[in-house]
């Protein structure tokens, strides 16, 4: 039963600047959530940006890691041929 947790492990990794936006602007503590949630408020397209694409390379990242280590643990996996 790894391959499920596997494959979701790769969305956790995104999640973790959602969750870091909620938490520091519940807590009021400074961090990348806060100063995504500030740029919004302001426009700041750039910063705003930034922090998707931040955000979209987590995913891409976390996913390809996930794959990997899915397809190290089940030989019954394989990519490719």
């Amino acid at each position: 039963a790894l391959n499920p947790l596997l494959s979701t492990v790769g969305y956790a990794f995104a999640g973790l600047l959602s969750g870091s936006l909620l938490v520091e602007n519940v807590m009021n503590y400074p961090g990348l959530g806060r100063l995504v949630y500030e740029a919004f408020i302001r426009e700041d397209q750039f910063v705003v940006l930034g922090s998707v694409m931040v955000g979209c390379t987590l995913l891409v990242v976390g996913n390809l890691i996930s794959d990997l280590a899915l397809a190290w643990s089940d030989p019954r996996v394989r990519y490719g041929r």
